[in-house]
């Protein structure tokens, strides 16, 4: 085959539908990640590796009084996102079969279309391991090692529709999870709800029994929910979001008691020794727990640090076992993010996340096995998904989607020996879930 301008002309044409058809089938890339790339003009090509720096929003705190006592420093929260996963779907056929001939109508939309769902499907899945943390590194690089958990990518903050049994079916279920998630101070802007194909119809079937003829009218009609509450919840269905398979504590519905923390302070707690497990009892990593009401403590708002109805949560970030005295040690992760990533009752610091110092005697629980939603707000779901190097000297185009930052790269990669010639699609990203403007819904594993 001669590989003239109509050949690169075609490849081009391809390249653009299986761009178009991977972000298009999948909800995370086409509506709820945020483009990095996209948003910081990153147009020139990058390699595994690569970093892109996004900066987080600031923290302060508000003193009384107008005499400033205390002259805050400003602690620019920058987090590197590298780039480590990578995936790509290559065919091959003989030149006898001429299956590369790019005249061919009917070869055009049928390998474009099978190829675009295929590599969108590998990063859409990738992205909805996010909502459990069980996302990890790609591959080894600048110190991150291939497999590694991403163990600060994820809800720390939880909806839990399991533990009581009663499930999620009904449209005052969500409003009560948005609303209580409100109390936290998150974003007003761009909310939008993820769960799993096949979760929303008992919603829709108890909404229609509502005495509101006109908004019944547009739900009997689509069967969905859409844009719906206030604030505007965009809901969105997706069948790759993952299951959390709990440990025997969770699904035993064990109540724990603490023993100690590793900071008596209570300035940044990061692990938590509980009694009361029995021996060789578990908790696995991504496991959510919270300590029960009788402890006293509670959530505080983001800004300002009011202390809220909400329970205190938190997400385990290792498999731990209990020893033959029942104790049981989880290191715990909370929705501070980088300035601090525990439990903070310490009054008046920028990383105080509950209302008092967590000590001996407090019990706590962990929910038991649940496949999981995920609730986003504002900007938390970042994607850096940039444009792979031209593949000189083979015939070679990469493209971005002008919507979402997108891109994907299209290559023909001759193989005379082999009597081969291979058509390759191929795409790098990475991927971050900031903890404190989003929340995992924990639902039921069968309805």
């Amino acid at each position: 085959m001669i590989y003239d301008n109509n050949v690169f002309q075609n490849v081009v044409t391809f390249n653009k539908k299986i761009v178009q058809d991977a972000v298009g089938q999948n909800c995370f890339l086409e509506k709820v990640c945020s483009s990095l790339t996209k948003d910081a003009h990153i147009d020139s090509p990058k390699n595994l590796g690569a970093v892109i720096n996004y900066e987080m929003p600031y923290n302060f705190v508000a003193q009384d009084g107008l005499v400033v006592n205390e002259l805050q420093a400003i602690v620019q929260n920058v987090y590197s996102l590298t780039l480590t996963q990578q995936a790509n779907v290559g065919i091959s056929n003989t030149s006898q079969e001429e299956i590369l001939n790019f005249d061919k109508e009917d070869f055009k939309p049928l390998t474009a279309e099978a190829r675009g769902k295929a590599l969108g499907a590998k990063v859409e899945q990738q992205l909805a391991s996010h909502a459990n943390s069980s996302a990890t590194y790609g591959t080894t690089t600048s110190g991150l090692i291939a497999g590694q958990p991403m163990y600060m990518s994820g809800p720390t903050r939880f909806a839990d529709f399991v533990s009581d049994g009663t499930g999620l079916t009904s449209l005052q279920q969500l409003a009560q999870m948005v609303d209580n998630f409100a109390m936290m101070d998150v974003i007003e802007e761009e909310h939008r709800v993820i769960m799993p194909s096949n979760r929303y119809a008992p919603i829709v079937a108890n909404s229609l029994g509502q005495f509101v003829p006109k908004r019944n009218d547009e739900t009997a009609a689509s069967w969905e929910l859409g844009t719906w509450g206030h604030p505007g919840v965009e809901y969105l269905k997706s069948n790759k979001l993952p299951i959390q398979r709990a440990g025997t504590i969770g699904n035993d519905k064990i109540a724990l008691t603490v023993v100690r923390t590793n900071d008596p302070t209570g300035e940044n707690i990061t692990s938590i020794t509980f009694s009361g497990a029995g021996s060789g009892d578990t908790i696995n990593y991504g496991d959510v727990g919270y300590l029960l009401p009788t402890s006293g403590l509670t959530a505080t708002t983001f800004y300002g640090h009011v202390p809220t109805d909400q329970a205190v949560q938190f997400r385990c970030i290792a498999t731990v076992t209990a020893d033959v005295n029942g104790n049981i040690t989880v290191p715990v992760v909370t929705n501070t993010y980088t300035q601090g990533q525990g439990l903070n009752g310490i009054v008046g610091t920028i990383t105080q996340n509950i209302s008092g110092n967590i000590v001996a005697g407090m019990q706590a629980k962990f929910v038991p096995d649940h496949l999981c939603g995920l609730y986003v707000t504002g900007r938390s779901f970042l994607l850096a998904m940039p444009p792979l190097p031209n593949y000189k000297p083979f015939t070679c185009t990469v493209d971005v989607d002008p919507d979402t930052g997108c891109s994907m790269r299209t290559y023909i990669q001759p193989m005379p020996t082999a009597n081969k010639t291979a058509l390759v699609n191929d795409c790098i990203w990475d991927a971050v879930l900031i903890s404190r403007p989003c929340l995992r819904i924990c639902l039921p594993l069968t309805m």
